[in-house]
């Protein structure tokens, strides 16, 4: 997105400032310096340019204001960890709209630099520092979600630390910018009738912008890409891992355990693989029996609840059955949406990052083909319509977190857990299998379950 300034008058052929000849020829002296200048290439399409970053202004804006205000303002947002680190992904993505989109989409379509020097040397850090924040904010959304899903005991880190911290980061990784931007004054070249004109480019001329270049590239946008889709993968196997080994949930709270036994939550369990015949607790007892018939019927199981002495009875022998929360198909839904939101970002901004990279190394500054520019234009345009489709996926997850929390009389749908009265003593009966005895124990308050 940074333009060097590459096809103004001042250059000559050696790609220096010519510094030697101040005078104006009558075509110079009737031309008009500071009227903007469309580039050459693009006077023939601008207006579809402007009208299509326009229509990304005027509906990302809204979406963005609303899903942040709606989720701050909701009551079952505010404990969820992942809505924490899409709103600031949100609030990125506005700055990247409001600060951002139109000043570079002025600086694509005009060939003379108009915006003085401290914009020449803050341009730059305006376009980087929003992508270095949103690819930082999502590599602590992924790692902080897989390591709550990895060990839900452990207490994570924070998302307001991770918030402050891409902000701190993305600001500090552009502050070398500043260095590598060179701006010429052409008031002090041409005269006074160049006044408040300039050029400004990269200064390639310094030893370390093509290390800097290549290092932010790589640090701040690949790699952490890689790992991020690394982090997503592992996460997924994991929750599917869980739901394979999960045969039968039951939860302390009988609302859980009436949506455990609703089909819609596990797809992959429909009535004609899986049997199950729920008895309703006594309303005395409180007792909560629950039947499961595997395909074939190679066994069954039954767990009953006792309220008494808060046990969990297995009336026949098992293998390897596991207990997972209600909460893993929430978390399943939340895996697949958090996978397009990163994903659409990392596709989205992937290209213009490869073609600003490969520009600095690969073409000649003072021989640029024109058809770059529209290359660039569009390459832009894709990057910041990433920020039109996150809203209608956190949009989603907010909706369901109020759903499953009115359900469960207002439960925190990401902190669910199982917890008894007292800790909980199953029965234990031999396997026939391993002779070994099998035990299924509910997880007391120790630790949340990440949603």
């Amino acid at each position: 997105m940074v333009e060097t300034g590459r096809e103004h008058s001042p250059w000559n052929g050696g790609g220096a400032i010519n510094q030697g000849d101040t005078t104006q020829t009558p075509e110079e002296e009737d031309f008009n310096v500071h009227q903007l200048q469309l580039r050459s290439s693009l006077a023939a399409i601008y207006p579809i340019f402007i009208m299509m970053n326009g229509v990304v202004f005027l509906l990302a804006i809204p979406f963005n204001s609303y899903i942040v205000i709606k989720t701050v303002t909701t009551k079952q947002a505010q404990t969820s960890r992942v809505l924490h680190f899409l709103t600031n992904a949100a609030v990125i993505d506005l700055f990247k709209l409001i600060f951002v989109l139109p000043i570079t989409l002025a600086n694509l379509l005009l060939q003379n630099f108009v915006f003085g020097a401290f914009l020449c040397h803050a341009l730059p850090m305006l376009q980087v520092f929003p992508i270095h924040a949103s690819i930082i904010t999502y590599a602590g959304l992924v790692y902080d979600r897989h390591q709550g899903i990895r060990y839900p005991d452990k207490r994570g880190v924070p998302p307001l630390f991770f918030t402050v911290a891409s902000w701190i980061l993305a600001f500090c990784s552009v502050l070398p910018y500043t260095g590598f931007i060179a701006y010429v004054d052409l008031e002090a070249l041409r005269g006074p009738r160049y006044q408040n004109l300039g050029v400004c480019f990269v200064d390639q001329r310094q030893a370390n912008t093509e290390d800097y270049l290549r290092a932010t590239f790589f640090l701040l946008f690949l790699i952490p890409s890689l790992i991020i889709m690394f982090l997503l993968m592992k996460t997924s196997w994991e929750l599917s891992f869980q739901r394979k080994v999960a045969v039968a949930c039951v939860c302390d709270e009988y609302c859980m355990m009436r949506k455990l036994l609703d089909p819609s939550l596990f797809p992959a369990v429909q009535s004609e693989d899986f049997e199950y015949t729920n008895h309703q607790p006594d309303r005395k007892t409180k007792n909560l029996l629950v039947d499961v018939h595997p395909p074939g019927d190679l066994y069954q199981l039954t767990y009953t609840r006792d309220r008494a002495n808060s046990e969990f009875l297995e009336t026949r022998s098992f293998i390897g059955v596991d207990c997972v929360f209600c909460t893993n198909e929430l978390q399943r839904t939340d895996q697949r949406r958090i996978t397009i939101i990163v994903m659409v970002f990392i596709l989205s901004w992937m290209p213009i990052n490869i073609f600003n990279f490969s520009i600095h190394f690969l073409a000649d500054s003072h021989n640029y083909p024109e058809f770059l520019d529209i290359m660039n234009l569009s390459l832009t345009w894709l990057g910041f319509l990433s920020t039109c489709f996150n809203p209608f996926v956190m949009y989603a997850m907010l909706k369901d977190r109020v759903e499953m929390s009115e359900s469960c009389h207002g439960k925190d749908t990401d902190t669910v857990q199982t917890s008894s009265q007292s800790k909980a003593t199953p029965s234990r009966m031999a396997s026939p299998a391993t002779g070994r005895r099998n035990s299924y124990t509910p997880s007391d308050s120790s630790g949340p379950v990440y949603a």
